[in-house]
């Protein structure tokens, strides 16, 4: 799997995209394909994992 540092990006869109509009992007290109769609779920998965945070009160 290929990815891209915000340097190497060569569509300046890509750069401002929230997480989840960029998730919506990546699952329009091929939303009908399983394989594409199971990555895209797990990186999501692994996006909140690493967000994930707790409250101290």
């Amino acid at each position: 799997m290929l990815f891209r540092t915000e340097t190497e990006s060569k569509d300046p869109e890509i750069d401002t995209l929230s997480f989840t509009e960029l998730r919506d992007k990546l699952l329009a290109l091929d939303p009908l394909d399983i394989d594409h769609v199971v990555k895209i779920n797990k990186a999501e998965a692994e996006y909140w994992k690493k967000s994930e945070g707790y409250r101290m009160g």
